[in-house]
């Protein structure tokens, strides 16, 4: 939505002009957080057209620590290019269209390089053709100013007597007091209008007071009365101790066969297929009854099924190496957390030899069984994430995990009795990755060919977004990484 935006503005030069800081900074932030390669790509488009030199150089930087980085640098870099020849073509970035003084000042904002030096020439030249680069420069060195002096931006930016009588009233020993007091003076306000002023500006700042002393209050609070405070506290509505966040304390790890014996991992992989009974419902994001809906998750689409089994976890490390002989993961010494760093073909070689080994016919599941299950199949009560409303309560993401997968089974359940269909490691699917239709399906297996596989259900790296039933990403069957395993299915 952010990129058809930006494509709407790119089409009003006049408008893009005006919005171009606040538009790059949007969508530099999208890109900073983005989880995925395809996530990059989609944004590319609105960065090509509303970015700058400088705010895909900040783009890159982020891009640095991204696991998916190399899927996208060339892109990028590409997209750089681009914008670089736009600005050196634009009329708007040539140094010829500033007058002399216009361009020494230029100069000596850059070689300052500071939000203050930007700022000043933003006021000075306010029609400057440099003026959009100027806004875009100061929304990227802000942050990195200590909180005063980011009020001292956003003030000397505003430029109002407003602000400065508000700056006053709530730094009264900052060093800029004298500098605001002086600007104010330039307004020639009457009596009346300053004394408006500085109660408006009481007022608001008792407001902020208020809402601080709040804040603080809630940091205080205590819901469940477990001595861990509710700021702390991921599960604020249960008991816990603090060791735990403030959740209750694991479940004793009964869930998992300690052993290693392939006779008994096999039996136990077998006894925790879950049987699915087949259906009828609505796969994809469907506005209502889910959130945070993406252009990849529609159109939603009705999607019949049969009948079939699903696993109660995902396949760990102790199976893996029971089967393969070998344990690629990365957070080992805990054999009972979902095995990772396997691609999509390292899965069907597991399952080459699992099947051999069992006869059994397991496989992956469709990406449309997948979904089902996690919904909680004819039992679903529409909960937000897999199994309840709390992702803290059902699943271990970014907000929860420590950078790391857990044994699997330590979360609640879903409705079907399915243990960490949101987060701890994302599942690889059947399917090639293919774009949804709105017709109705049965028993849809994705696309016949592709570059991608589909995976789901997010994992420990991730944000909630990316922990919903409807969310879904995908990578090249090749693609190995240390948040993403999977689950077993099989046939009636």
């Amino acid at each position: 939505r952010l990129a058809e935006v930006v494509q709407t503005v790119a089409g009003q030069p006049a408008l893009m002009s005006e919005v171009q800081p606040e538009l790059e900074q949007a969508v530099v932030t999208k890109v900073e957080n983005a989880g995925t390669a395809a996530e990059v790509q989609a944004l590319l488009p609105a960065l090509e057209s509303a970015g700058s030199d400088a705010g895909i150089a900040q783009v890159e930087k982020s891009l640095a620590g991204k696991p998916f980085r190399k899927e996208v640098q060339a892109q990028v870099r590409a997209t750089r290019q681009r914008v670089q020849q736009r600005e050196a073509a634009s009329p708007s970035t040539q140094s010829n269209t500033l007058s002399p003084e216009e361009a020494r000042d230029w100069a000596a904002a850059e070689i300052a390089h500071t939000a203050r030096a930007y700022v000043d020439f933003v006021h000075k030249y306010p029609k400057s053709a440099q003026f959009s680069l100027a806004r875009t420069r100061i929304n990227a060195l802000k942050p990195a100013l200590p909180p005063q002096e980011q009020d001292w931006t956003d003030v000397t930016l505003a430029n109002t007597p407003e602000a400065y009588i508000y700056f006053t009233q709530k730094y009264p020993g900052s060093p800029h007091f004298t500098e605001a007091r002086d600007r104010i003076r330039t307004f020639s306000l009457s009596v009346l209008e300053r004394k408006n002023l500085v109660a408006q500006a009481a007022e608001r700042l008792r407001r902020e007071q208020d809402a601080a002393a709040q804040v603080a209050m809630a940091a205080a609070r205590d819901t469940d009365a477990d001595g861990v405070p509710d700021k702390d506290d991921k599960c604020p509505q249960e008991k816990g101790v603090a060791k735990d966040q403030g959740c209750p304390p694991p479940a004793p790890a009964t869930t998992q066969n300690v052993s290693t014996d392939l006779t008994s991992v096999l039996a136990k992989i077998d006894d925790d297929m879950v049987a699915v009974s087949g259906g009828t419902f609505t796969m994809g994001c469907q506005e209502g009854r889910d959130k945070d809906c993406n252009e990849r998750e529609k159109p939603a689409h009705e999607v019949t099924l049969s009948a079939f089994r699903i696993a109660r976890y995902e396949v760990t490390q102790r199976q893996w190496e029971a089967v393969m002989g070998e344990n690629p993961s990365e957070f080992k010494g805990c054999l009972d957390c979902p095995v990772e760093q396997v691609s999509w073909d390292d899965v069907q070689k597991f399952l080459k030899k699992l099947n051999t080994l069992h006869a059994k016919a397991y496989r992956l599941p469709t990406e449309a069984e997948w979904e089902y299950a996690a919904r909680g199949g004819g039992k679903g009560q529409g909960f937000a994430y897999r199994g309840g409303n709390s992702l803290d309560a059902v699943g271990w993401y970014a907000g929860n995990a420590g950078s790391k997968t857990h044994p699997v089974g330590r979360k609640k359940a879903n409705e079907l009795g399915l243990y960490d269909m949101s987060g701890n490691v994302w599942e690889w699917c059947a399917d090639w990755y293919d774009d949804y239709s709105a017709a109705a399906q049965t028993n849809p297996k994705g696309a016949k060919q592709g570059g991608y596989r589909v995976i789901r259900g997010g994992s420990w790296f991730n944000d909630p977004q990316f922990c919903r039933a409807a969310n879904r990403n995908s990578n090249p069957p090749t693609f190995r990484y240390i948040t993403l395993g999977f689950r077993l299915a099989r046939s009636f």
